[in-house]
């Protein structure tokens, strides 16, 4: 039995998050929480999957998790496009996490416009100020353990930010040339831009704006509705 109130918590997510890792509704989850009905087994592989760890250990000692191989982590890629990303822009006074969530978004909505695929494969959530990728967090937890990369949090004006410093280089093999050169191009043209500058302009995209509510999936296909200012394709 995995005690998930306690998983919750030591992954600091909320009920609304964890639900959505879950695909299931907030009631259903809190009634998970409070031993009401137990995990099934597609959620207890969903969960294991985003969380980057068998589901042996999940279904064992919450506290005494195992992280699986690397390669068979499902988002290895949206790891390495995360740490490109990082390495190429960490250094930037700019660039925090809030920013770096921004740069993703568009990588993979833009080279979707264009391939009608994404880059990184994982599902994007609308938030109060922006659009994040589903995992990000979860991932970027992860990372922490493996000591692949690191959060800093820093005072800035007044305001608490969180940057991240890539402890290691990417894997380049699991990108083509069309996505090395789509991530390029979107840090050339936004990682100099303000977090203001970058939230205003991804609220207008029509992805963004098409999305009717908070925590809703952000679907890649509005791509194709993109006003004239925000189209990439020809």
């Amino acid at each position: 039995m995995v005690d998930i109130w306690m998983l919750r918590k030591q992954y600091n997510l909320s009920q609304e998050e964890f639900s959505k890792i879950l695909w299931i509704s907030r009631p259903t989850f809190s009634e998970i929480e409070q031993w009401k009905r137990e995990l099934k087994t597609n959620e207890l592989q969903k969960l294991a999957s985003a969380l980057d760890i068998s589901v042996d250990d999940l279904s064992n000692d919450v506290k005494s998790v195992q992280i699986i191989p690397d390669k068979d982590n499902p988002y290895y890629k949206f790891k390495q496009l995360l740490l490109y990303i990082t390495n190429k822009c960490a250094w930037k006074p700019n660039v925090w996490k809030t920013v770096i969530n921004k740069l993703l978004y568009f990588c993979d909505f833009d080279y979707y416009e264009k391939h009608w695929e994404s880059i990184s494969n994982v599902k994007y959530i609308k938030k109060i100020r922006w659009p994040v990728p589903e995992v990000m967090d979860i991932v970027i937890d992860s990372m922490v353990k493996r000591e692949e990369l690191k959060e800093i949090k820093v005072q800035y004006y007044g305001f608490s930010q969180i940057r991240l410093i890539p402890l290691i280089n990417p894997d380049l093999s699991v990108f083509n040339a069309e996505e090395i050169f789509q991530i390029n191009e979107i840090i050339n043209k936004y990682s100099n831009r303000s977090e203001e500058w970058l939230t205003n302009w991804s609220h207008w995209d029509m992805p963004w704006k098409a999305t009717e509510n908070i925590w809703d999936e952000i679907s890649y296909w509005l791509v194709m509705y993109r006003d004239q200012v925000y189209t990439v394709s020809n």
